[in-house]
């Protein structure tokens, strides 16, 4: 059998190859064609997939990698990026059945990206957690952008469980004032691995190892640490309990939870509640029932 080559003459590399039948009936010909771009056409498929690349960008720019992890970063970006062009440039049905492949190289980055920023808070000293902690949550919403494009895909929930963990890190160590107390990440590990942050049990354990770890930071100053723990029950229900910023696909709030909450917001003693709530953090709670009521109408 007989193979007849065309070659684009535009100076570019070769992105696929395409086999076509010779179509005047010749059996024993095949004609096989490398699909090649140029550079406007590389210009065209950057610029469509700008604010993709601008995020990913963002968040790669965060951390100090290792060499190994590096490499399979750049090899990641190479294949995703063949992917990219291979989708836009290339009519093959086989072709346009790889589009999934960029987003598995994306979530493969991501989740090497977020389990390095889990490492990276392990640091000796204050001001340097404190940079790097700013720094995370300063690429944050590239973060979120990301985790949003990849929501369909077949890992995006457990992805979504290693960033909630490390967005919960970063709350805590806010409200330790950025101090080196590496038994709240165990704390959040073991009792939020699940993903789940409704659950009042483990929200109320949370709560008193926090209360605990402030209480000795403050100096077992009582309004200071009143004051603080107001904070970040405020921010916890309102970043994750709540946690409705998803329209697609929402976060599912347990009964048990929003009935508990309810009997707080009231006042009633039925249930020990680490933090008794002050007036601004009844708001947040009426808020964020607001809120719920809003988008399950909707």
């Amino acid at each position: 059998m007989n193979t007849i080559w065309r070659n684009g003459k535009n100076v570019a590399a070769p992105v696929h190859q395409v086999t076509f039948d010779s179509k005047d009936g010749d059996e024993d010909v095949q004609v096989v064609e490398e699909v090649t771009f140029q550079v406007p056409e590389l210009y065209a498929i950057l610029w469509s997939h700008e604010q993709i690349l601008h995020h990913f960008l963002e968040v790669l720019s965060v951390l100090k990698l290792k060499r190994a992890e590096t490499e399979r970063i750049h090899k990641g970006i190479f294949v995703g990026m063949i992917i990219i062009i291979n989708t836009i440039l290339c009519v093959n049905a086989i072709v346009w059945s790889e589009k999934s492949g960029l987003k598995a190289c994306v979530t493969e980055i991501l989740t090497l990206l977020i389990s390095n920023a889990q490492t990276s808070l392990n640091m000796p000293t204050q001001q340097s957690l404190k940079t790097q902690v700013e720094r995370l949550q300063y690429v944050s919403p590239s973060f979120e952008y990301l985790l949003s494009w990849l929501q369909n895909t077949s890992d995006a929930a457990e992805l979504n469980k290693k960033w909630d963990l490390l967005r919960l890190e970063m709350l805590c160590f806010h409200a330790l004032k950025f101090e080196a107390e590496m038994d709240i990440l165990d704390v959040i590990n073991t009792g939020f691995a699940d993903g789940k942050f409704d659950n009042f049990d483990k929200f109320n354990a949370l709560l008193k190892k926090m209360e605990k770890l402030i209480s000795k930071l403050t100096r077992h100053d009582e309004q200071e640490t009143n004051s603080i723990m107001q904070w970040f029950v405020q921010n916890y229900l309102n970043s994750f309990a709540f946690d409705c910023k998803n329209d697609t696909n929402p976060r599912q709030i347990s009964d048990h939870f929003v009935e508990t909450m309810v009997q707080i917001l009231a006042g009633e003693k039925v249930i020990h509640f680490e933090v008794v709530p002050n007036d601004f953090t009844k708001m947040e709670i009426a808020i964020q029932f607001m809120t719920l009521l809003l988008k399950v109408s909707y």
